[in-house]
């Protein structure tokens, strides 16, 4: 295991923002299901698409990686039993349960990190009412039966994740099918993004007010696909450009994106940075940052990087609707708080988010990152807001989500050193 030193900030620049995780996920998962060879096209070879291809390779499935274009080979023989290592990524995990279930297929499950801490009880109490069975309500866990269609119900305010994770399996089905949401949604962007991808592939899922409708006996149809840039990992770069005397330009990302987490461009606004799009390029300048309050329900991954900013902004800032980040790679609240103060910021932690009370600099230090790529890229992002170098734990954290990091904040004038632990 090894530290990381952040001898220097960043000087601004030009970067190209790593391809959007999420979309990563979903276009893995339908070019598996689908009925010839998919290529798909700036694709990082992330912890986390490791645990899709994973998925994609017990299935019966093969793919090849060259040049950051992938490959994929459609599950075709699939074993009657078979074991998968979803490592550490929740959006693998809890998109291909029921799909394992809608091919009738029995598999064992399995992740390392806090992975098997993260809730699974949506499933194993829904599902088993469809014909679908688990060991355990952890992993690793051991799925098996042939899921039903029906009318599921679900609650809306539970992780996005498990809607989506079914609105890729009930195509499959023979019956039609309906996911019905009782109370108010959340993070409905996320799943936006899952008809969006579906609908590339041929799928249709019929959106209603309060429920999805899915038709069934539907195929996958092969279609190469290019991946837009991620609006989340846009987060720690708006943070630096916003305290950077120099401009820094982000190359990659789609304007009219339905991420969730383009969001984070108006926040930005409000608190000072300056932004614009130029030349398909989005621009942040050094502004006067002040304090806001902000519900974060439709962007949870941008709050590491936001509440790093916070604490360099004039007055106090809240952040709230947060809850789900404690179940994350890490417990966000309580690791962002802890890392921030660790700095030198003035961080409270509550039920549901964080109070910060911004100062004119950070002192800098030690902090442990949890082993949460967000959170150390997040702290990475206030080295210019620090008087003394930021050491964090666990450096190679950043490869679930973004291998290059180091490279990009090395080619945008910022310094750093890892060191091995031993």
């Amino acid at each position: 295991m090894s530290n990381v030193i952040f001898k220097k900030a960043i000087e601004g620049g030009k970067v190209n923002i790593p391809p959007a995780k999420s979309y990563g996920h979903r276009s893995i998962i339908c070019a598996a299901l689908s009925e010839s060879k998919t290529v798909i096209s700036n694709m990082d070879m992330s912890e986390d698409m490791k645990a899709s291809l994973n998925f994609l390779k017990a299935m019966g499935g093969s793919f090849t990686y060259e040049n950051r274009t992938l490959t994929v080979y459609p599950i075709e023989k699939i074993s009657a039993e078979c074991e998968i290592d979803c490592i550490e990524s929740g959006s693998t995990l809890r998109f291909i349960i029921p799909i394992i279930a809608s091919l009738g297929k029995t598999a064992l499950l399995k992740g390392k990190g806090r992975l098997p801490e993260r809730p699974l009880n949506i499933y194993t109490e829904l599902l088993p009412k469809f014909g679908v069975s688990f060991s355990s309500d952890k992993l690793p866990m051991k799925i098996s039966g042939k899921l039903k269609s029906g009318v599921y119900e679900v609650k809306g305010n539970i992780s996005s994740q498990f809607i989506s994770g079914l609105l890729f399996a009930l195509p499959l089905l023979e019956g039609d099918s309906e996911v019905k949401i009782i109370g108010n949604l959340e993070s409905g962007a996320y799943i936006d993004m899952t008809i969006d991808m579906l609908s590339y592939f041929g799928v249709e899922i019929i959106k209603k007010e309060k429920s999805y409708y899915v038709k069934g006996n539907q195929r996958y149809k092969a279609k190469d696909y290019e991946v837009e840039g991620d609006w989340s990992q846009a987060a720690f770069f708006l943070t630096m450009g916003a305290l950077s005397e120099t401009p820094v330009e982000i190359k990659g990302l789609k304007k009219d994106s339905i991420q969730g987490d383009k969001g984070v461009l108006e926040l930005y606004k409000k608190i000072g940075a300056r932004i614009s799009f130029e030349n398909d390029a989005l621009v942040i300048k050094k502004g006067e940052l002040n304090a806001i309050e902000v519900s974060v329900q439709d962007m949870p991954d941008a709050v590491p990087a936001l509440a790093a900013l916070m604490s360099l902004c004039s007055g106090v800032s809240l952040i709230k609707n947060a809850e789900r980040l404690r179940i994350k790679e890490s417990d966000r609240l309580k690791s962002t708080t802890n890392a921030l103060n660790c700095l030198g910021a003035q961080v409270e932690e509550i039920s549901d988010g964080l109070v910060i009370k911004g100062l004119k600099c950070l002192q800098g230090g030690k902090t442990a990152s949890c082993n949460d790529h967000r959170i150390l890229m997040a702290m990475a992002s206030v080295r210019k807001g620090c008087v003394n170098d930021i050491e964090l734990t666990e450096a190679e954290c950043v490869n679930k989500s973004y291998p290059d990091f180091y490279k990009d904040y090395i080619k945008l004038g910022g310094e750093l050193d890892v060191i091995d632990m031993g």
